[in-house]
């Protein structure tokens, strides 16, 4: 019989059993793959007869056409709650998206260049095109009238590809002193600011550099839903949360630059592998592994996405339970509950043969490696797999288990 765990993951059966078995052995074989299995059996069967279904009796197909539904009458919902009408233009619908972002309260901090250490690059390393748009002859001008951090998330995407190179082998050479820990920003870069700019942007990016979620409105804009949006924001913004806790044990040693740079081009990176499965930064985040106090800067901890959604309206607790659950049926078919994936799919009006499990199958593996994070053994191997292991150290108390394709990542 095929291992249930293996189908939701879309991972052959010898792989998955390889990792469980290898982090069963290094825990004293406490059957957590067997119990998160069982979870998920039961929460997927429980979810799906909340929507009115049978769960003996679903197929994958037929539980996706019920969620795309479903997840059109929430999105009815909450664009209803926020003040949205029918008759809004698309400039008005997003200016109303970054209203909504301005008031988001996520208590999380990231490391990001210091507005000062970004205004300075941007004198060094003139964004020429930036400037031609704005109507700017000068750089200072520039900056006294414009939020560096907004000119650096726009030039990322719409200068030359040497300016980028450039960019980068400057960033490189920074010390700690020019990053500090800070609130993340969300907004929306209006269309009409940035429109004939010679890019193909994606609708929400991250800009780890200077700690920025950017909703760009783009040919899929229309198609989304305000709450599609928010959701891809409150995603791209934990993966930033993420990413910086993989600064944490390297803050005031030499070469944080050359090491944030390297992570911030190549975010998709795993932070470990266990035989041939990786596992993102965001499976060890809040867990056993903690780097020193004296290192992270006692940062502010991160907020994750499914709490987030989970505040946004009581019509999304629903949806909010189900970050990491992916159904099975009896023919084998997946089907992911996720409401990113959802919400992804039904931007594009995918069809069932072209349905997006990405999201939900990324946070099923984070909390495969999570179910193990409480115990000794694990911590101990996986920490000695981190970059700069050195600096790691193991809580006493390890942390209790709780139980892309995304529309544009940079």
């Amino acid at each position: 019989m095929p291992n249930l765990l293996a189908v939701a993951l879309g991972k052959p059966d010898t792989t998955v059993n390889n990792v469980t078995a290898e982090l069963e052995l290094l825990s004293g074989s406490p059957s957590e793959d067997s119990r998160l299995i069982s979870d998920l059996a039961y929460s997927t069967c429980w979810q799906i007869a909340e929507l009115g279904l049978d769960p003996k009796d679903t197929t994958a197909k037929e539980l996706y056409q019920t969620l795309i539904s479903a997840y059109g009458e929430t999105s009815r919902t909450f664009a209803d709650a926020v003040g949205e009408s029918v008759r809004d233009s698309l400039p008005q619908r997003y200016e109303r998206i970054g209203k909504i972002l301005e008031q988001l309260n996520e208590q999380g901090e990231v490391w990001a260049l210091r507005n000062t250490s970004s205004a300075k690059l941007l004198k060094v390393h003139q964004p020429k095109r930036v400037m031609k748009k704005l109507g700017y002859r000068s750089i200072d001008s520039m900056l006294k009238r414009e939020d560096p951090k907004e000119i650096f998330t726009a030039a990322t995407l719409i200068e030359t590809s040497r300016w980028l190179k450039s960019v980068k082998k400057y960033m490189s050479a920074l010390s700690s002193g020019d990053f500090e820990a800070r609130r993340p920003v969300c907004l929306v870069i209006p269309d009409s600011l940035w429109s004939g700019a010679a890019a193909r942007r994606p609708l929400v990016f991250a800009c780890p550099e200077v700690g920025v979620v950017a909703v760009w409105p783009n040919g899929l804009a229309a198609q989304t839903t305000t709450l599609g949006v928010l959701a891809l924001v409150l995603r791209h913004l934990e993966d930033l949360y993420n990413l910086s806790s993989s600064l944490d044990v390297h803050y005031l040693r030499p070469g944080l630059g050359k090491l944030a740079m390297k992570l911030w081009n190549e975010p998709s990176t795993p932070a470990f592998t266990i035989k041939g499965l990786s596992f993102s930064w965001c499976s060890i985040c809040g867990t056993g592994l903690q780097p020193t106090a004296e290192l992270s800067g006692d940062r502010l901890p991160a907020i994750s996405c499914r709490q987030s959604i989970g505040r946004l309206h009581p019509a999304l607790r629903w949806w909010a339970d189900n970050e990491y659950l992916v159904f099975v049926d009896n023919q084998g078919k997946s089907v992911s509950l996720n409401m990113i994936d959802v919400a992804v799919s039904h931007a594009l009006g995918a069809d069932f043969s072209k349905r997006v499990l990405s999201d939900g199958r990324a946070k099923l593996t984070d909390e495969l490696a999570r179910r193990y994070m409480n115990y000794l053994g694990v911590i101990n191997f996986i920490g000695s797999l981190l970059p700069g292991s050195s600096g790691i150290t193991v809580s006493r108390k390890p942390a209790t288990s709780n139980g892309r394709q995304l529309i544009g990542t940079r």
